[in-house]
């Protein structure tokens, strides 16, 4: 118990501290910009899901194989949803409903890195920390980028999905598995409405000011 304390203080700071040093807020002036034209909505392919081990925690290098054999298994087993995609859907649906939204386009497919747009555009992309806790719950960290019609970033934020955090219940990855992942999929779903959900208000908070 005190191995896993310590470890979730450890992530909680990691995450706290990166969290922090990302952020840019948006100006009126900035989104009025950006919002002349359609903005392309995308996301980059999301990584696979994480399923770190207690052995992977203390072994080292044998450890991380042992979870990418895990994760490997998993990802055999379970059409896990891209959550990018997912966060990027439900951020356009949420944005609608709570306030007068830009004209947004979302993309048909993730992107790469290097994509060019040919104007505004806002970006999601599951980063670091994304796994399924060796005591169970679902981790994710999410973030957007939006730019303008010359490319310049006029708004980036980050956000973290933590199951303990919010008290959740925190299923074992055996639990996650079992019905073809029907606990996973259903918790990866409300973790993008969440993150979605989150973007959305933090953006109309800027534009408020």
């Amino acid at each position: 118990m005190l191995m896993q304390s310590r470890l979730f203080g450890v992530l909680i700071a990691s995450a706290l501290v990166v969290s922090g040093c990302a952020k840019q807020a948006m100006t009126r002036q900035d989104f009025e910009s950006a919002a002349k034209l359609p903005i392309s909505v995308a996301w980059l392919k999301t990584r696979d899901l994480r399923t770190p081990t207690w052995a992977g925690l203390t072994l080292s290098i044998y450890g991380a194989y042992l979870d990418g054999k895990s994760a490997e298994k998993m990802k055999k087993e379970i059409v896990v949803p891209d959550m990018g995609f997912e966060v990027a859907s439900r951020f356009m649906s949420i944005w609608r409903e709570k306030s007068a939204a830009p004209e947004m386009a979302l993309l048909q497919a993730p992107i790469e890195n290097d994509h060019r747009f040919p104007g505004a555009s806002i970006v999601f992309e599951i980063i670091e920390q994304f796994y399924i806790g060796v005591d169970g719950g679902l981790v994710a960290t999410c973030r957007i980028t939006m730019k303008d019609n010359s490319g310049k970033t006029i708004h980036k934020n980050r956000e973290w999905f933590n199951a303990f955090s919010l008290g959740r219940k925190r299923p074992s990855l055996a639990e996650f598995k079992a019905d073809n992942g029907k606990l996973l999929i259903e918790e990866m779903k409300f973790a993008s409405q969440y993150l979605a959900d989150t973007f959305v208000k933090k953006i109309l908070v800027d534009l408020s000011k």
